[in-house]
């Protein structure tokens, strides 16, 4: 496995959403770390309740932004959302029941999800956020 580095094409513009990814890319690669160092379930539990815990706040604000920005495909963006908690939640009940390799899956399973949702969903919201952000501070 390998971490995920910050780069220009994770960047939306938008300073708030931009550190939130950010701060998730930095939880996926405390993952990644623990992964690589053996760390014990306790640790990888710890790991994982404070990703979907971030994970859930991080959509609260983002699905608030879409709306008061009145971007078109909010409801298809929510169901990118819950379908990603169905998978989390999915993969937690897999860590429950004992099951050794779920930490593994869900690093790979966070990697290729954030990068291509912040790459092709989020960056599709951008321009409506931009805008909406622009006439707020003309006004």
């Amino acid at each position: 496995m390998s971490a995920i580095e910050w780069n220009e094409t994770l960047s939306l513009g938008i300073p708030t959403i931009d550190r939130q990814h950010r701060m998730l890319i930095d939880s996926i690669n405390t993952l990644d770390a623990a992964i690589q160092r053996g760390a014990g379930q306790a640790t990888l539990a710890q790991v994982l309740k404070s990703l979907g815990t971030y994970v859930a706040v991080h959509f609260i604000f983002e699905e608030s932004l879409l709306r008061v920005s009145r971007y078109p495909q909010l409801n298809d963006h929510h169901d990118e959302h819950e379908h990603f908690r169905r998978t989390l939640d999915n993969f937690g009940q897999r860590f429950a029941r004992g099951d050794t390799s779920v930490a593994s899956d869900v690093h790979t399973f966070l990697k290729n999800w954030l990068t291509t949702h912040i790459q092709v969903e989020d960056r599709a919201y951008a321009p409506c956020v931009q805008a909406h952000q622009r006439s707020q501070q003309r006004a």
